[in-house]
């Protein structure tokens, strides 16, 4: 099996290497926009007309021949063809030459007849998947690839595309195995290698119709975009080969994230995702520049600015470093229609200003760069429903929500160093046993609530652990339920878990030593907004999050320990057996 995946690597490598630039090399034959778009046109409807004719004869082919002779003929037939497009010297050449091209990559059908011939029946689900995995991961290295080949010369990317098809013909020839024996094959038959034959061979096998239109749909989708999205941006945005080819993520890491999040980050973009990923660690500058400052306010604008200082810097590298190249051109921001609501940035004007976004507001000129927000009109709900219709992981579609300035507007008052790293292991834990506890459907509850985070208080309180008394901070947990997240009530967590959860920051966490639950409700101003229509009601002021509001303190009771190494208990708490004796807090 290892010897068809490495072949189907290869072959996507090779196809996907030319995909940033083929609308340029056809526009080298036209005059205008118009012309490249039909000529492109013209183009892919050769490719895919000769594939869907090739695939059902080269199928054929193999069930009489083998499958090897077939592999090695389409691979040859590729290499052949991704050189001759190269050398093409008019429109009709590259027409012809695509038309032989996707003849050639119709053995893709040959490859999933040799994956089913060397897998058993209970591997078969399972080889089917790692092939697949080598289609996506060739068409995610190839593109890449063919960006920086095409920077350099658009006829580049093919000569390498014809030069890894003969590597894989070599490959192939000395190393694959033929998978069909003699004993197995059948005769060469004119009408099962027609495109008509296989509709009706396979409307023949009941309950499959269904699942082959649901294929044909999803193909269709996915072809569009890959035919149509390299020209498109080439025309509205002017995007070279190397844009349509690389993407860079700049992950600028505050060093306000939650507990292990900055990890996170770069395993769910570039572990996950396989995205470019460029890490930068500026915890030092931003924490340098908050010392001191207690405004929530200002501590949005300071974080915001440095975010756009920071992400300056990494561009002017992006920029420096692409051999002469113009470098990043835009930035993508996910900025959504609440972030505008928030900072009074909506069309009407008619908003306040609750709290200043960071991403709302426009680039400074200094930068250079065009923006993009494809999320700027969409609330909450709506990205979360377009994150799951492009197939996103569902845990990133359905985290909680976050701030931009991080940790930093969730610790009241002066932020420090000790402070964030308490205030990180107590939102950890409280994150995992919301994970852990469940209701009576067997939903967890943080997936029943909307927002769930811890709040460092800048007061401390006496306790005791064991003999010892104690002096230390207070956190206040917060879980909210919402379904637009503009308007929203506390979550009513059942006792057992509040308890468990106040136990264990109060028990692991050296420093906390009092936790209390915040129950007050969050009126932001009611707004009704759907794809352009917008409708804005009566506004409340909104109130602070962890003052002015009732809380309900919670304390986890435990027995008296003879260790001083022991955490101090909150003085206040009830009796346990071994003892412990209840106290008012002095």
């Amino acid at each position: 099996m290892r010897f068809i995946m490495l072949t189907v690597l290869l072959d996507m490598v090779a196809i996907g290497l030319i995909i940033p630039v083929l609308p340029a090399l056809v526009g080298s034959f036209t005059s205008n926009q118009t012309e490249q778009a039909e000529a492109y046109r013209l183009v892919t409807l050769a490719f895919g007309a000769a594939n869907f004719v090739c695939s059902p004869l080269l199928g054929a082919l193999s069930d009489r021949f083998g499958r090897r002779p077939v592999l090695l003929i389409g691979m040859t037939g590729l290499a052949i063809s991704f050189f001759t497009t190269a050398l093409a010297t008019a429109l009709w050449m590259l027409i012809a030459v695509r038309v032989l091209s996707g003849a050639m990559q119709a053995n893709a059908a040959v490859a999933n007849a040799y994956a089913a011939d060397v897998s058993s029946p209970e591997d078969r689900a399972k080889n089917f998947g790692l092939l697949g995995a080598m289609f996506g991961l060739g068409f995610m290295l190839g593109p890449v690839l063919g960006g920086l080949l095409g920077a350099i010369d658009i006829h580049l990317p093919f000569f390498v595309a014809g030069s890894l098809a003969i590597i894989n013909g070599l490959y192939g020839y000395f190393v694959l195995p033929e998978s069909l024996p003699a004993d197995k094959r059948s005769t060469f038959n004119w009408a099962k290698a027609s495109p008509l034959s296989a509709f009706k061979a396979l409307n023949a096998l009941e309950g499959l119709g269904p699942l082959v239109a649901i294929l044909a749909l999803s193909g269709l989708a996915q072809f569009t975009l890959h035919t149509t999205w390299v020209l498109y941006t080439q025309m509205k945005f002017g995007w070279g080969p190397l844009e349509n080819g690389q993407l860079t993520c700049v992950f600028v890491d505050h060093g306000l994230l939650r507990l292990n999040e900055g990890d996170m980050v770069m395993d769910m973009f570039a572990g996950r995702l396989h995205a470019k990923v460029i890490r930068v660690d500026a915890s030092e500058l931003f924490l340098g520049a908050l010392a001191g400052v207690t405004d929530p306010e200002k501590k949005r604008k300071i974080i915001g600015g440095l975010f756009v200082d920071v992400f300056k810097a990494e561009a002017d590298k992006l920029k420096a470093g692409t051999g002469g190249h113009k470098g990043a051109t835009f930035l993508a921001q996910g900025t959504i229609y609440p972030d505008v609501v928030e900072s009074g940035g909506t069309k009407t004007k008619k908003a306040t200003t609750i709290k200043s976004h960071h991403n709302v507001g426009g680039l400074p000129e200094q930068l250079g760069l065009k923006l993009l927000e494809p999320l700027r009109e969409l609330f909450k709900d709506e990205v979360r429903e377009l994150g799951v219709a492009l197939g996103l992981p569902a845990d990133m579609v359905y985290r909680h929500p976050f701030p931009g300035p991080g940790l930093g507007v969730r610790i009241l008052g002066d932020i420090k160093p000790e402070y964030v790293k308490l205030l990180q292991r107590a939102d950890a834990i409280f994150i995992e046993e919301l994970r852990a506890a469940k209701d009576a459907t067997g939903k967890s509850w943080y997936d029943l609530t909307s927002q769930a985070f811890t709040v460092f208080l800048p007061v401390k309180s006496v306790g005791v652990m064991g003999d010892g008394r104690t002096y230390d901070y207070v956190v206040a947990l917060r879980a909210v339920q919402t379904s637009d997240f503009m308007t929203a009530d506390w979550a009513e967590l059942p006792y057992s878990l509040l308890k468990k959860v106040s136990g264990r920051i109060i028990n692991e966490v050296r420093g906390i030593n009092r936790v209390t639950y915040d129950i007050g409700a969050d009126h932001r101003p009611t707004f009704a907004e759907r794809r352009g229509r917008r409708l804005e009601a009566r506004r409340a002021p909104t109130p602070d999050r962890c003052t002015g509001r009732a809380t309900v303190r919670l304390v986890e009771p435990r027995p008296r320990r003879r260790s001083f190494d022991c955490r101090a208990r909150p003085l206040g708490a009830p009796a346990l057996g071994g003892g412990a004796a209840a106290r008012s807090p002095a």
